[in-house]
């Protein structure tokens, strides 16, 4: 990539905020629960009212609330529902003032798919009228085929198969409107020759249903692949893909390597009307690695992510950002250059070399960088956070020449970029991380809070790399092996950063902890989080990290 001078000095800004200051690290402290009985689920689900954590486990035939004090964090109080026969288990929800279960039936007489869900009475434990009927489907539709393991005592047992994720669901950014989404199953095994059938349904916040069908998409699957779907305030629809600009399925031009053969399209349907607009945002002939479709706070859409200037799949360049007319044509369009300086930042000597030599030739960046999360701010500035994420495929052979193969899953460093309200980059960091495993996500990547002007990133690490020195890569920590509990506090108006650990993993106040994801992390105040962990002999434990100045 071509970096001019402003790139560079902002680099250089960047290099000096986030390796040469640092405030005074805030103290992190933690406590732990007594002990009480597991409770054995496939899906683990949390939640805060008021002073209280609850919990809805949902395993087979049952779901088990659990009702936890905030303060003391004993749990207080266990009630068991049943679950339909032959469902599905969606998502769980908080949908206006009620919280939901959404599951899947499906009818084979009809061969169809029915959507239900069903509000839970936290507190009363019990719950609140009758299942609801959201959608019901005319053939089968699409999911995703998995295997799923099962726990008994803390311990995995029998895999069974079934098909998941079904239905998604997207809220609009002031949660009033709910879209749910769905893909027929094709009738027509040819790519060339079938164009999707995706389900559309918009529901307000007492999930009456304001509009749905299922829309024909306007090219082939071969020529159109969907990246990403939204709601807005209005109940207004929108789809965003990829379309190819001829017959082929080439990313590049024919004979180039620098110009696109495909555009960004959007697809929006409104409530007035029942077909689908059809218009192309320009991103200036940009390769897209990784995008996602928003609102924001102040009803705008905005298209955002991670850029290429060549075929170089799933690399990063750079960060975009646009905004969208109701026409579907961007404007205030904003792009930036990742830095060689920040490429390099903890890199070994072997990698900063190669990442300078692509630099010469315009080609470094940043790879296989995923958008993880947008976070509007109230001044109107964006923080942008990305994580380094895939898959690589080992295939070994044995003496007899067979062979087998097995996945592992990386999910490494972190860029964290502020764009502030004009657009302008304000700030760009680099935060190391370096996990492997191989049961998929398991207690890997990170999670993210914003409290009080400073950006919280929570995960796993390998206990060697608390001093990482700058010039240097970060030793791996291996998924459901012993590890810190770590943070990254990114001061939000400079970037600074500072590193804390929390915990030992192995030893938590004379506990060792198991089954830990990030994902189950629950905020439940401006300076306090909560999660849950297996601590072996049947029973699991509440931790609570407490963030003091």
């Amino acid at each position: 990539m071509t970096k001019t001078s402003l790139f560079m000095g902002l680099a250089l800004l960047c290099s000096s905020l986030s390796f040469g200051q640092y405030h005074e690290p805030k103290k992190i402290d933690f406590e732990i629960s007594e002990p009480y009985k597991v409770v054995d689920a496939q899906s683990k689900s949390y939640f805060q009212l008021d002073d209280q954590v609850f919990s809805i486990k949902i395993d087979k035939k049952t779901a088990i609330i659990q009702r936890f004090d905030v303060k003391t964090m004993k749990e207080t109080n266990r009630i068991e529902l049943e679950m339909p026969k032959s469902y599905s288990l969606e998502t769980i929800k908080k949908i206006g003032d009620e919280y939901y279960v959404f599951y899947s039936i499906y009818d084979k007489g009809r061969k169809s798919e029915q959507l239900f869900c069903r509000a839970v009475d936290f507190e009363a434990g019990k719950y609140n009228g009758s299942e609801k009927l959201l959608v019901t489907t005319r053939g089968k539709i699409a999911g995703a085929s998995m295997g799923t393991q099962h726990l008994a005592g803390g311990m995995f047992s029998v895999m069974s198969f079934g098909v998941t994720d079904k239905f998604d669901f997207y809220q609009s950014a002031d949660k009033s409107k709910l879209l749910v989404q769905y893909r027929m199953v094709p009738t027509v095994k040819n790519d060339s020759k079938s164009f999707d059938k995706i389900g559309l349904h918009v529901f307000d916040t007492d999930l009456k249903e304001i509009w749905g069908e299922v829309q024909r998409m306007p090219y082939t699957e071969k020529k159109m692949n969907i990246i990403d779907y939204a709601i807005d305030n209005d109940a207004n629809a929108y789809i965003m893909s990829t379309v190819f600009d001829d017959n082929s399925t080439r990313t590049t031009k024919k004979g180039s390597k620098d110009e696109p053969n495909y555009h960004i399209e959007m697809l929006k349907r409104t409530t007035a009307g029942k077909r689908l607009e059809q218009s192309t945002p320009s991103l200036d002939d940009k390769f897209i690695s990784s995008v996602w479709l928003y609102e924001t706070s102040d009803d705008k859409m905005v298209i955002a992510g991670f850029y290429n200037n060549t075929d170089s799949r799933g690399d990063a360049e750079g960060i975009f950002y646009a905004k969208l007319k109701k026409d579907g044509t961007t404007y205030d369009q904003q792009t930036h250059a990742i830095p060689l300086e920040v490429l390099n930042q903890y890199e070994s000597k072997r990698t900063r070399k190669k990442n300078t030599k692509k630099e010469d030739k315009g080609e470094s960046e940043f790879y296989k960088l995923k958008l993880r999360k947008l976070q509007f701010m109230e001044d109107g500035s964006i923080v942008m956070i990305g994580e380094q994420n895939y898959v690589v495929q080992h295939t070994t052979t044995n003496s007899r020449g067979g062979s087998s193969t097995y996945y592992t899953y990386h999910y490494n460093d972190m860029l964290v970029s502020k764009i502030d309200p004009t657009g302008n980059l304000a700030w760009m960091t680099k935060l190391p991380k370096s996990q492997v495993g191989r049961a998929g996500l398991g207690s890997m990547s990170f999670r993210h809070h914003y409290d009080a002007g400073y950006h919280y990133l929570l995960f796993i690490d390998n206990e060697k790399n608390m001093d990482l020195p700058f010039d240097e890569a970060p030793d791996t920590y291996s998924d459901g092996r012993d590890g810190n509990l770590t943070a990254y506090l990114v001061d939000d108006s400079n970037g600074e950063m500072q590193k804390e650990t929390i915990l030992d993993m192995r030893d938590a106040k004379g506990v060792r902890l198991y089954q830990f994801q990030p994902s189950k992390i629950l905020k439940i105040s401006e300076t306090e989080f909560i999660f849950e962990a297996y601590k072996k002999q049947k029973e699991d434990v509440m931790v609570k990290i407490s963030l003091k100045d």
